[in-house]
């Protein structure tokens, strides 16, 4: 099978020469005049502007400020969905003298990516925008100026990719020029150099908001190229923010679009320290937490799965198993079916992600992620020696000899994907009924859909029951797994100032509506909604845990793990502990619940001794950060290995 047809993209100077074609044949959406529209502020008129009383927004909302890995019109295009009242504005990080930088060459740089993706170029090569660099053409410095052109008629017509959108976004553009240091300071002092910048900075945002602009994407402005350093402009942009709130000056939205392709996204980590409340570590060290800390939950619970808890209790006293049974041969603690599917669920996202990095095709996670099972469940029937027998693969996983041991695979697994492999995948699996099983054989594989990031968390929630639903065709088997990986989502990307309990409800609610028409969300709602009472009540665990049920069943394992992450919501061993020590389906339920908990916690909130003697520890944290970093800063050999050569 191969996933990786290349196709033949345009040219860079192609792309940009088409792009202007389609404006001067007349496709776009605005008139000439209107695309060649722009209005100059040179440095005295900006100066005159800023001096003026502004009129204040103290009655207004405080400034949403948001850091996204996307390019400048990625994160544009998103705002303009959400803000459909306000006109967009983007900083375009300009050539001061050479009118979009080197776009004609086929240059990578930023304004030559918006001039190549929208009719920009048409506006600041305009007549009305020729005094702009006149005049700083007569400065003979490479240090810009203060002068600005504002292109109010901006229509995007092309994707990150420079796909063709099938429906434009209008925005409007500023034009303004960040210092150009790589040659030097030109004499300044560090200080008279931090000074101009920072002023240039507050006298660009005031002109912004003088014209009623209150949605504006910034980015790491100058940080490229021109070599000024990001951790600096990033605090020299926190401290103009703080000025201007203080004099009542306030934006409704910021964002700063950093598209970073480093290994160690310098760039992107150092604004999103400043105005990121979860940073790109914090995200990380929460995705980490999520796949290990299911392993562990797994791995406590596989020990007792099919005990009695007459059994339980006599074997590991009162409280139950609170350490790792360790298997005698290899020294570890076994996980089960459960992690392995996770893993090959990870393995599936990112090779679905890498695709449509790779050849700019989107594919929905089940296209792969069913595939991807296919691979587990040849683990299952076959031995390591043999993985060559398989004719395709999407998996580097079949590399790693431990993922070919037996570990009680599901019987309803098995048999759908049996029932899968005969007769080929569907575009829609919650219509397909491969069988009636509502088991948590859905629930206890999807949370690495969690762990990758989707604004649109409808769709996610969806994408999550599909994922179930490819071997469990009861509703009560697959919107588990929607309601799980809403959990995840929000734990690891979109907390705001909520609550885990608050986060479990808005999931329940969300996809009751997105389900609303099947009377089984009903049932797993008052489920939920009991497991939500229950962990704030005072009776013991295992009483409480009895009157959820066994957990063998999708709902009944969900509800068990809720009830165990909100009861100890701080305390990842109590929660996880609490989880397994009970007479149904204990590895499931311990998953689950640690999956929760480690999105919530981080994984630095794990407890050290459940790390040590993990089973696969090393191939899990391998793919939790491969789950967290994922392509977006380019496919280097070791990531075209193992997610597109599918081996280790």
């Amino acid at each position: 099978m191969n996933l990786f047809k290349k196709a033949k993209p345009d040219s860079l100077v192609e792309m940009f020469e088409k792009t202007i074609e389609y404006f001067e044949n007349g496709k776009g959406k605005l008139s000439r005049e209107e695309y060649t529209e722009a209005k100059v502020f040179l440095p005295d008129e900006v100066d005159e502007i800023c001096s003026k009383e502004f009129e204040t927004a103290n009655n207004e909302k405080k400034c949403c400020f948001s850091v996204s890995n996307d390019d400048s019109y990625t994160a544009a295009r998103k705002l303009a969905e959400k803000y459909k009242e306000n006109r967009v504005l983007v900083l375009n990080f300009a050539n001061p003298v050479n009118i979009g930088g080197g776009v004609e060459f086929g240059a990578r740089a930023q304004e030559e990516d918006l001039c190549r993706k929208s009719s920009l170029f048409l506006s600041i090569s305009g007549k009305d925008a020729e005094n702009y660099y006149t005049y700083n053409r007569s400065l003979e410095t490479f240090l810009g100026s203060d002068a600005i052109i504002i292109s109010p008629n901006v229509e995007i017509i092309k994707d990150e990719n420079g796909n063709m959108l099938e429906n434009s976004v209008n925005v409007a553009v500023m034009t303004c020029a960040a210092p150009y240091i790589r040659d030097g300071l030109e004499g300044l002092t560090q200080q008279e150099y931090e000074e101009m910048f920072y002023s240039r900075i507050v006298k660009m945002l005031k002109i912004a908001y003088y014209l009623n602009y209150r949605v504006f994407v910034l980015g790491a402005w100058g940080c490229g190229a021109f070599y000024n350093d990001a951790s600096l402009v990033s605090d020299l942009f926190y401290k103009a923010f703080g000025e201007l709130e203080q004099n009542g000056i306030n934006f409704r939205h910021i964002e700063f679009a950093i598209l970073s392709r480093s290994k160690e996204q310098y760039n992107y980590k150092e604004f999103a320290r400043n105005f990121e409340n979860c940073s790109t570590d914090e995200k990380e060290n929460r995705i980490k937490g999520c796949l290990i800390g299911g392993a562990v939950g797994d791995a406590l619970g596989y020990a007792i799965e099919f005990y009695s808890e007459n059994r339980i209790f006599a074997k590991y006293g009162e409280s139950g198993i609170t350490e790792y049974e360790l298997d005698s041969y290899s020294n570890k603690a076994l996980v089960s079916d459960d992690t392995q599917m996770s893993m090959f669920t990870a393995n599936g996202v990112i090779v679905c992600d890498t695709i449509q990095a790779e050849q700019g095709i989107t594919k929905k996670p089940r296209e792969i992620v069913a595939d991807s099972y296919l691979d587990w469940m040849f683990t299952q029937e076959h031995g390591y020696s043999e993985r060559e027998k398989k004719e395709s693969r999407v998996s580097w996983l079949l590399d790693v000899p431990e993922m070919f041991s037996q570990r009680a695979p599901g019987l309803t697994c098995m048999s759908a994907l049996e029932d899968l492999k005969s007769k080929g995948k569907t575009e829609n699996y919650l219509a397909y009924k491969r069988n009636n099983s509502k088991g948590c054989g859905g629930v206890m594989r999807v949370a690495p859909l969690g762990c990758r990031f989707d604004e649109n968390i409808k769709k996610l929630d969806e994408e999550g029951a599909q994922l179930a639903a490819i071997t469990h065709s009861n509703p009560l088997g697959y919107m588990p797994g929607a309601v799980l990986v809403h959990i995840i989502q929000r734990a690891v990307f979109d907390r705001k100032n909520d609550t885990l309990k608050d986060i479990v409800i808005d999931a329940i609610n969300t996809v009751c509506g997105v389900f609303e028409n099947d009377e089984n969300t009903a049932v797993l709602k008052e489920l939920i909604n009991l497991a939500i009472e229950l962990s704030e009540n005072s009776d013991t665990d295992l009483n409480n845990i009895h009157r959820l049920g066994d957990g063998w069943v999708g709902d009944e394992a969900l509800a068990m793990a809720i009830y165990c992450a909100l009861r100890y919501h701080n305390d990842f061993s109590k929660g996880i502990i609490a989880a397994v020590n009970h007479k149904g389906d204990s590895d499931s339920t311990g998953a689950v619940t640690g999956n929760i908990l480690g999105a919530w916690l981080g994984f630095d909130s794990i407890d050290d001794k459940w790390k040590k003697n993990l089973e696969l520890f090393d191939v899990i944290l391998e793919l939790a950060d491969d789950l967290s970093n994922g392509c977006s800063d380019g496919i280097d050999e070791k990531w075209k290995k193992k997610y597109i050569d599918m081996q280790r």
